[in-house]
């Protein structure tokens, strides 16, 4: 089979916990001989769900598709703290709360359209197969980035 002869797409890949988009591009990049391939958007590895994978010519489309709109599914847990900022970390504190029903959608649609992220204090990637450094000392608050 020529290099012409390869097939071009998308793939729809059902990400799940645990894995990088970049683990899953490794692993399809086993099963096809087509030099290009890569992921739309970008799920952290606790995130699971739908992650499009170009392939071939289809990567042309990828800085298109990136840029549309997208929705998320979230599970909420209230209580806690933990010292990542996220479900991964170790519990630092922990309490009873009680919030109506409509403050937390309240909240929660307060994360639609175009927001100013904060990033975690640490953040979860490995480089060169040990856990990256912190982003920022202990104690210093980090400052928005831009979406």
């Amino acid at each position: 089979m020529s290099h012409s002869d390869l097939p071009d797409g998308i793939l729809i890949v059902d990400k799940p916990g645990g894995l990088t988009s970049h683990d899953v591009v490794l692993k399809i990049r086993k099963y096809t001989p087509q030099k290009k391939v890569g992921f739309i958007g970008t799920l952290d590895p606790l995130a699971t769900g739908v992650l499009p994978i170009c392939i071939g010519k289809a990567t042309k489309l990828s800085s298109f598709l990136s840029s549309q709109d997208k929705e998320y599914l979230a599970h909420i847990l209230l209580g806690i703290r933990t010292d990542t900022d996220d479900i991964s970390g170790r519990i630092v504190e922990e309490r009873e709360v009680s919030v109506p029903p409509g403050k937390v959608k309240k909240v929660v649609e307060s994360f639609t359209g175009d927001i100013e992220q904060i990033p975690p204090p640490l953040l979860g990637h490995q480089e060169r197969g040990q856990e990256a450094l912190p982003i920022r000392p202990r104690g210093e608050e980090n400052q928005p980035t831009s979406p």
